[in-house]
């Protein structure tokens, strides 16, 4: 038995995965085509089952796995469950988030938030920078609640140590409120600005309809640093292409 790789491919996967799965003898690999259809993907599962079942472990994107999903149960490879430890299944998009947060996790939470932010910077300057204290001491991103045990007090600290962080490396002022809506005074002038709004990723969702219409260039920023990580790369920061490469080979190599 052998392991087989399936994912459509990016410019991401061009460059850093394909040379850390050349490096493996033991790797089937099926690649799609940039952009090709999700239906597409679904007839290619369909027909070659039988191989998808046979192999030892299987590796794919989440784009794959949700074209393989669409299947009636009866006709899917075994073992197609999302996040299936055991098979590996649909488990890759997040290894290779994990990849960047190796590459960009620093000796200190500020260092690490400051290294992420710099990158930010480069590709978008924000007018104004806002933190939610709401839930900000949920994840205990600076300690806050380990000590106090209280999750106001934690939310509040977190939040205030945050800011002064955000300060130092943006260089601008920043603004904490417990919640963001039209009825604060930081957003009535925000229509036409640029605002990057960071948050605990339990703060409420989806965000109300009305601030959606009244701040259409905000950007939402969810901590703890792996959702930040997820969401610069979602933004398009350029990583160390060394380091990031370094780092993907090395799971990879655990395949």
């Amino acid at each position: 038995m052998t392991k087989l790789v399936i994912y459509r491919d990016n410019s991401a996967y061009a460059q850093f995965l394909a040379p850390a799965i050349a490096a493996r003898e033991d790797l089937e690999v099926q690649v799609f085509p940039v952009g090709t259809d999700k239906a597409d993907i679904t007839v290619w599962i369909a027909k070659h089952a039988d191989r998808v079942r046979s192999m030892e472990k299987v590796y794919m994107d989440r784009t794959c796995y949700e074209a393989g999903e669409s299947l009636p149960s009866i006709h899917r490879p075994k073992g197609w469950i999302w996040m299936d430890v055991e098979n590996n299944y649909g488990g890759f998009d997040g290894q290779f988030r994990a990849a960047a947060e190796k590459v960009l996790t620093k000796s200190s939470v500020d260092e690490t938030i400051a290294a992420i932010i710099s990158l930010m910077l480069k590709k978008e300057i924000p007018d104004q920078v806002f933190v939610i204290s709401e839930h900000m001491g949920d994840h205990d991103l600076y300690g806050s609640l380990s000590v106090h045990h209280d999750w106001d007090r934690a939310a509040k600290e977190d939040a205030e140590m945050l800011r002064s962080c955000l300060v130092k490396v943006i260089g601008k002022p920043v603004t904490v409120v417990e919640y963001l809506s039209v009825n604060e005074p930081p957003l009535q002038n925000l229509e036409n600005a640029v605002g990057w709004a960071f948050l605990d990723r339990h703060y409420p969702q989806p965000f109300p309809v009305e601030l959606d219409s009244h701040r259409p260039n905000m950007r939402w920023l969810r901590l703890p640093i792996e959702n930040l990580i997820a969401d610069a790369m979602t933004f398009g920061i350029e990583l160390d292409a060394k380091a990031y490469a370094e780092a993907i080979r090395e799971i990879v190599a655990k395949w």
